[in-house]
């Protein structure tokens, strides 16, 4: 058993691979911190809040590029080069949106309106620099959790804190609704759980992305526990050990996660909850044999959901009819339709589409179109649109791959798949991934996934702990 270098390396080199694994440590906890404090402050909603957020962050990336050209880049950061190009080209078609249009054909036709202004594609330029800006920090918190996280160890401990810290916030929420105050949210607090955050429906996707990481730490406690108790009657004591010794923590977590989404009262929030649900078991599922822990508690979860669904979300299920963004969907689709490729310039939502809003939704302020995909399309036009999509698909595929190929650390990309599901499948009919505290720490986790998806994660300048009976393991 080697308590010293590897083979072969001199004393300065492992010297200064330690130091540089320190400084790849500092630099993922730093931008975990910050990410995670974001949802603190109504997450992030707030032009302070996100700006304050994104320059923050900026150091940060600066160093992890200082940093990655000292130690170089673990192979998942090689792969990313095609969505990262994907990524960058919608950034720079955003910045252009925003800028003098470079053809007079181009600008929009609401600079009329003010013919003694400069125009540019974009109605709302402004508006359109801050989503620039947003845009590009998640795509550096992304590349930080990459790096940081190619580490199996490290990766492990940010997902345990997320899963903690997730917990902890919906037992805020719940407690503020026992209550009948919000000591955070104040005047805009509702009778739902909403935490920190302003929109109820864009915290319950928060707590979807806290329940599939606490319950897949669960069930991966529990799984390799079961693993080594053999066959025979261990199985029970082994899971009760193991549920006493750690599990509990997770599972707890998991429920009260449960709990604040169902209570938020969000009809798409519960949808995406059950479907992260059902990826998380079919990602962790026993290959080689059923394990009865993991349909034990697939039937406590699923049967905690059918008994426990809230009134007011079985109530605002039954007046989906009623909804208004039914309503002007058809005339969101006929805005893109009218500038299908130049778009209406990213942030220009909002006031582009107030002269469009149909009389019998005109009660309502549409600040949002209430579906992320009709809302790029109209914003970016649909061949950014298409690339921006292309370019997270592409990630989903991987995450996929990554969850179907990785043996025992198949719960990071498992993880990471779940939340990107539940992510994709309420921007549907919502805008949860268009709150910056939400798709920053969308992006980090995602990040997580990508970088745990590929056999022999950990770069050879910053070696694995030999503590973990995992270390060494090529997959």
């Amino acid at each position: 058993m080697r308590s010293g270098p590897a083979s072969g390396s001199p004393p300065d080199t492992s010297a200064r691979s330690s130091w540089l694994s320190l400084v790849q440590g500092f630099l993922g906890w730093s931008t975990f911190a910050l990410v995670a404090f974001s949802a603190l402050l109504f997450g992030a909603n707030e032009p302070v809040y996100w700006s304050l957020l994104a320059f923050s962050v900026l150091p940060l990336f600066i160093a992890q590029l200082v940093l990655g050209a000292m130690r170089g880049m673990p192979h998942s950061g090689y792969a990313l080069v095609i969505p990262a190009l994907l990524y960058l080209a919608v950034l720079g078609w955003g910045q252009l949106q925003t800028l003098p249009a470079p053809i007079q054909g181009w600008a929009h036709p609401y600079w009329l309106l003010v013919p003694e202004a400069i125009p540019s594609i974009s109605a709302n330029p402004i508006s359109g620099q801050h989503i620039v800006m947003r845009l590009t920090m998640y795509g550096m918190i992304f590349w930080i959790a990459i790096n940081a996280t190619a580490n199996r160890n490290r990766a492990l401990w940010l997902l345990r804190s997320f899963a903690v810290f997730s917990a902890g916030l919906a037992v805020f929420g719940l407690l503020t609704v026992i209550a009948g105050f919000n000591p955070v949210l104040q005047g805009f607090a509702t009778s739902n759980v909403s935490a920190t955050f302003i929109n109820r429906n864009s915290y319950a996707t928060y707590a979807v992305f806290g329940l599939v990481t606490n319950l897949a730490l669960y069930l991966q406690m529990v799984r390799m526990d079961q693993e080594s108790a053999g066959s025979g009657g261990k199985h029970i004591r082994v899971f009760i050990e193991a549920f006493f010794s750690g599990a509990w923590l997770f599972g707890f977590g998991a429920m009260l996660c449960l709990s604040a989404v169902l209570l938020s009262g969000s009809r798409a929030g519960t949808a995406a909850a059950i479907v992260a649900v059902l990826a998380i078991f079919a990602c962790l599922r026993e290959r080689q044999r059923q394990n009865a822990a993991l349909w034990v508690s697939l039937a406590i979860v699923l049967g905690a959901v059918a008994t426990t669904l809230s009134e007011t979300v079985v109530t605002r299920v039954l007046q989906t009819q009623g909804d208004g963004r039914f309503i002007i969907y058809p005339h969101v689709v006929d805005g893109i339709l009218d500038r299908p490729l130049l778009g209406h310039g990213l942030g220009a939502f909002h006031d582009t589409f107030r002269a469009r809003v149909p009389l019998e939704a005109a009660g309502a302020e549409w600040e949002r179109a209430h579906s992320s995909y009709l809302e790029n399309a109209y914003e970016l036009g649909l061949p950014a649109a298409a690339v921006l999509y292309m370019s997270l698909s592409w990630i989903g595929i991987v995450l996929l791959r990554g969850a179907h190929i990785r043996r025992r650390d198949r719960v990071f990309p498992s993880v990471a798949l779940a939340c990107f599901l539940a992510g994709a499948l309420h921007s549907m009919v919502d805008f949860s991934l268009q709150m910056p505290a939400i798709a920053a720490m969308f992006a980090f986790l995602t990040g997580i996934g990508w970088a745990q998806s590929w056999p022999s994660a950990v770069p050879r300048s910053e070696p694995q702990s030999h503590s973990s009976p995992e270390a060494g393991k090529g997959r």
